[in-house]
């Protein structure tokens, strides 16, 4: 019986660290998967100031270096979009929003370093530079607020995440400890009421009662122990 009892206690012990052990992988994966969500709002923080940062240069040097990097900077932003691995719906839905504006970004950037190929006026093309630099700005700001929403969304779902994830690992951790105390407690209960019925059986074969054989229900080195008294008493 004490036998059956340790193996329980061993069995539990395994099976507790186990589910320890796989509810924990499985807030680590949503932990990494809402990371690697989080990072749409980044990674277009990171390409929005690049953008800006090049279209200054490119309005002061007017170098084809400058205009291409702009380019290709624009292009790799609107690729991370459309790849964007967003599965929150709030942040899903202003996808499309943000595509659309980084999609009329080029196209004003665009009109805008072709202006003076195609306006040959002086007043007319530094008119319509500042139209366009007025859109161009309006866009960047624009795209800065949607980023700062997404941002918004994934730092609340993180704070969020962080408490429930405690709670839980902290509640399967709980549990499991005091599966295994209640475990314990009944093996040491086994124990103790072997320890005391032996105990009780040698004191009466001391005493001379030697009719009533030794109940031997205990197996293992106390079960050996009850075998032994039994032999002392034939």
């Amino acid at each position: 019986m004490m036998r059956r009892q340790v193996r329980k206690v061993a069995a539990s012990g395994i099976a507790t660290v186990l589910v320890i052990a796989t509810v924990g992988f499985a807030v680590l994966q949503m932990y990494l998967n809402l990371d690697r969500e989080s990072r749409v709002a980044e990674e277009l923080s990171n390409g929005l100031n690049d953008l800006q940062y090049l279209t200054t240069e490119y309005l002061a040097t007017g170098t084809p270096r400058a205009l291409k990097q702009w380019q290709d900077r624009h292009e790799s932003l609107g690729v991370f979009l459309e790849r964007a691995p967003v599965k929150d719906p709030e942040a899903a839905r202003l996808l499309p929003e943000l595509q659309t504006r980084l999609t009329t970004l080029g196209s004003v950037f665009d009109k805008l370093t072709r202006i003076e190929s195609t306006i040959p006026e002086p007043a007319r093309a530094a008119a319509a530079k500042r139209a366009a630099l007025s859109r161009l700005l309006n866009q960047i700001l624009a795209l800065s607020a949607l980023k700062d929403r997404i941002s918004s969304i994934y730092r609340d779902r993180q704070e969020s995440f962080a408490l429930w994830g405690a709670i839980v690992v902290s509640g399967v951790l709980l549990s499991g400890i005091l599966f295994m105390v209640v475990l314990y407690l009944r093996v040491l209960r086994v124990i103790t009421a072997n320890v005391e019925r032996l105990s009780t059986e040698i004191i009466r074969i001391g005493e001379g009662e030697l009719n009533e054989p030794v109940q031997i229900d205990a197996d293992g080195d106390i079960g050996r122990v009850f075998r032994a008294v039994e032999q002392a008493r034939i």
